[in-house]
């Protein structure tokens, strides 16, 4: 499930920010590598926390580049098919070309406020500086028009 090109990124990131002389830290086992406030910190960190939960939860995982529900079985569950359908048509405005995504990576459906937020798992080897996520689409609700997409971040 690991994306090459990403963890070459990140390593490359570690390495220039030491020759650059730019320190990190390691806090409740997040590592930062730019100076931040202790607030902005354990802000980021409970965000981190709470995605890893979420994701850990959800119900719909990529197979050949398609989301799909874990379990078929409940597919029968109304609230699980609007969010296979919000994913699916995430889906449709990544690339497999700009975005690898590996089977069995989980898919996170969150609404927020008038969009729904669609985030694909990433990973990253514990100890890592890494992405939160390997891609991110916001859709408008109602009309599931796109609003934004985000590559790793």
């Amino acid at each position: 499930m690991i994306n090459k090109a990403l963890f070459t990124l990140m390593l490359l990131s570690i390495t220039f920010a030491a020759l650059a002389g730019q320190e990190s830290q390691v806090i409740n086992g997040v590592r930062f590598s730019v100076p931040m406030s202790a607030e902005e910190q354990q802000k980021a960190i409970e965000r981190k926390i709470a995605r890893d939960a979420a994701m850990k939860d959800s119900q719909i995982v990529v197979r050949s580049y398609i989301p799909q529900l874990l379990y078929p079985e409940n597919a029968d569950k109304p609230h699980l098919q609007e969010q296979l359908s919000f994913a699916r048509e995430a889906f449709t405005h990544l690339s497999p070309d700009a975005v690898a995504i590996s089977d069995g990576t989980k898919v996170l459906v969150e609404e927020v406020g008038s969009t729904v937020v669609v985030t694909v798992e990433t990973f990253v080897p514990e100890g890592f500086i890494g992405a939160d996520f390997a891609a991110q689409v916001t859709l408008d609700k109602e009309s599931k028009a796109l609003i934004s997409v985000l590559g790793s971040r």
